[in-house]
């Protein structure tokens, strides 16, 4: 297995502790994916595992300016790279951004041309 392309996900609590597990193991995970997680649990910032994550605005389970909005804050202060996709929709994992979440898990590209064409189609994004 190329150890390049070993990474971490989850969705709500999963996502919670993919970010978790993330940061203090970023010697195995080379990349964090998380969808609506929910808190950010205490770890050192020794590895800086960069993090794509998304988010529902209308989320009711886990509201995203309690929750993902400090998340993403807090480790780009700390100087984690850190792509934040918002979508007008509920505590779920967007359809609109799955592949890109796990092609980036995998490679580390985003699909920029994908994402042009769901700004456009989609009424909120940060």
């Amino acid at each position: 297995i190329d150890p390049q392309r070993i990474g971490i996900a989850g969705f709500s609590d999963g996502a919670t502790y993919s970010i978790g597990l993330g940061r203090i193991n970023g010697d195995l995970f080379k990349r964090m994916v998380a969808f609506s997680p929910g808190i950010l649990l205490p770890a050192p910032n020794t590895y800086k595992t960069p993090l794509y994550m998304t988010h529902g605005y209308r989320d009711d389970v886990l509201p995203m300016d309690l929750t993902s909005i400090p998340i993403a804050e807090q480790l780009a202060a700390a100087g984690y790279q850190v792509t934040f996709r918002k979508f007008d929709g509920g505590h779920w994992m967007p359809a609109a951004y799955v592949p890109e979440a796990f092609r980036w898990l995998l490679t580390g590209e985003l699909d920029t041309t994908a994402q042009e064409h769901r700004q456009a189609a989609m009424t909120r994004l940060w």
